[in-house]
């Protein structure tokens, strides 16, 4: 009931609804494709009559005959439409935008209806298909959409006019004219015990064909209420590509013909009036026919190149597509479905941090089969040095990173199939500036009794100390030597930035200090009385020979008291310390 309402509806529209049809077909379908078809090459195609689509093309699968999956075992609809799928996932079709061409969905599948044919037979021909093909479209309740399009204004006007249907008439201007709009393919698949026999000639024998695309006029519009037929809507352009599955061992064996078919239905669905390379035959104009078997078996987009290529799609169905001709390209496109991949090496590298300006070069590859060729490199920075998105065409770029801190370099490739690598990132870390090594706490000169506090510090505000030879001095002044004393230290930040500082300062003895770390080390106060007595006596003496009789007696009595008032190691101290009085 749902196809009978559509096309009663369809019927009710009348002729203004057709002629707004056509004036949408109008449109440039090539106006946002990015690729300009050029005309610079022998192989090159010209454009005929220029396409009218005004949207994606849709696919719709017809199987004729009964039990279609029991009848064909290892073709089953699911499997080949699945297979068509995998296919326009891809960017295998997008070329196709630069002969007017904006892409193609699958829009579903019917099987025959017994209302027009159910069976091909074993043979079959392309008259019968053709009468099938527009039953099945023109009758309601066969679950085949109605063609889309303008019906041809300017040849099918014989017949058209009236309300009736005229399609037995196959008015020879009408069947023979191209029509430019439209936005179906239908894609007829044969069962696998019928051939092709036109005029004693087979499909699927070596030097003949696998597979036929061509326009026939459309039947009327079907209404249930009268007029049954809608004057003027005859003659719309019904696109089909014919697939005898018995040319094939697989379907993915089959999608290459499929794909071929598609391919050339769209670009030249009334061959040869579109786009088809006419340096092949020289043609006075689009309608000089003086030439066409040639035209037809070389002169298609799909028949200049007429090869084909096996690729594992993105789901990982395995599947033959034909290759076709690009003018932009001035090549036949294959199919690649492979992303490219970028390699950035940095200079140095960037294990860790560096001290230097960081030099990336980025690189890269296209892995496709064949390979589409890398479009463009794109990058950016964030993070402690900005760089805003650039986009290099061609396979390698480079950039230097120079500033001080965490600076993440973001970036990926393009290839000319419109693969797009996912993002990837390298991360740079760069310290120019040393550590900071310093001591504190340095009061420049100290007795023997007092205690020295100096401390040693490293710091580095970005990597972070690797490595330092900082140590505190917390030690009693007498454990130093008399004298000058400098302390040294190194520090090392991790991306490899060194720096080092020192600092002096002197020990002394006097007879005071001397008294002091006396009485510190004693046992016996009145020892450490007595021999305090004598320091004092030499600092007060008047010649040097007194000084030293002096010391010399302080000497002799911390030798007598040694391992009564003092320990050995502090008698020894004490002693040495006297010694440089």
């Amino acid at each position: 009931m749902r196809k009978t309402l559509v096309r009663f509806r369809a019927a009710l529209l009348g002729p203004l609804a057709l002629a707004g049809a056509l004036a949408l077909a109008s449109r440039d379908a090539r106006a946002d494709c990015p690729f300009t078809p050029t005309n610079d090459v022998p192989k090159d195609v010209e454009e005929g009559y220029s396409l009218l689509f005004h949207d994606t093309l849709k696919l719709f699968n017809v199987y004729w005959g009964d039990d279609w999956d029991e009848n064909n075992p290892g073709f089953s609809r699911d499997a080949i439409e699945q297979a068509m799928r995998s296919v326009l996932a891809t960017p295998y079709f997008d070329r196709l935008c630069q002969y007017g061409i904006n892409g193609f969905e699958l829009e579903g599948s019917a099987g025959s209806s017994s209302r027009c044919s159910s069976d091909p037979g074993s043979i079959t021909s392309t008259p019968k298909i053709f009468d099938f093909m527009s039953c099945e479209e023109y009758l309601p309740f066969t679950s085949v959409p109605i063609a889309g399009g303008a019906p041809n204004p300017l040849t099918c006007t014989l017949c058209a006019a009236g309300p009736f249907d005229c399609f037995d008439v196959l008015e020879p201007f009408c069947t023979l004219t191209p029509n430019p709009t439209g936005n179906h393919i239908y894609v007829v698949f044969l069962p696998r015990a019928t051939q092709i026999e036109d005029f004693g000639r087979f499909s699927c024998r070596p030097g003949t064909y696998n597979g036929l695309h061509f326009q026939i006029p459309s039947r009327g519009v079907f209404s249930i209420f009268p007029p049954f037929v809608l004057p003027f809507s005859q003659g719309r352009p019904l696109n089909l590509a014919v697939i005898p599955t018995a040319c094939f061992t697989s379907v993915a064996d089959m999608m290459t013909t499929v794909t071929h078919e598609i391919v050339e239905a769209a670009s030249d669905p009334l061959p040869p009036f579109h786009w088809i390379d006419e340096q092949l035959a020289d043609r006075g104009n689009p309608g000089d026919i003086s030439h066409i078997e040639e035209l037809l078996r070389e002169g298609e987009i799909a028949d200049l190149c007429n090869t084909s290529v096996t690729f594992t799609a993105p789901d990982g169905t395995r599947l033959n597509v034909a290759n076709y001709w690009s003018n932009h390209d001035n090549d036949c496109v294959s199919l690649d479905v492979v992303r490219p991949v970028t390699t950035a090496l940095a200079a140095p590298p960037v294990t860790g941090w560096v001290n230097t300006d960081v030099v990336v070069t980025l690189s890269a590859t296209d892995a496709g089969h064949p390979p589409s060729g890398v479009q463009e490199v794109v990058f950016s920075a964030a993070g402690a040095q900005s760089i805003p998105e650039l986009h290099v065409a061609g396979e390698s770029t480079s950039l230097t990173v120079s500033a001080e801190g965490d600076t993440t370099v973001s970036f990926h490739a393009q290839d000319n199939a419109g693969n797009v690598e996912a993002a990837k990132t390298l991360t740079a870390r760069i310290d120019k500036t040393p550590p900071m090594v310093s001591y504190a706490g340095n009061l420049g000169t100290y007795t023997v009794d007092q205690s020295i506090a100096i401390t040693c510090s490293a710091m580095d505000a970005l990597s972070g100390i690797g490595s330092t030879t900082c140590v505190d001095v917390l030690r009693p002044a007498y454990e130093l030597p008399l004298g000058s004393n400098t302390l040294s230290a190194t520090a090392v930040d991790l991306a490899g930035n060194r720096a080092s500082a020192s600092v002096t300062f002197t020990v002394q003895v006097t007879e005071g200090s001397l008294c002091t770390l006396t009485q510190r080390f004693a046992t016996k106060p009145q020892t450490a009385g007595s021999l305090c007595i004598k320091l004092e006596a030499a600092r007060r003496a008047n010649s040097p020979q007194a000084r030293a009789g002096q010391l010399g007696a302080f000497l002799s009595e911390l030798d007598a008291q040694t391992g009564k008032a003092f320990s050995a190691a502090d008698a020894a101290i004490l002693s040495r310390l006297a010694q440089a009085l």
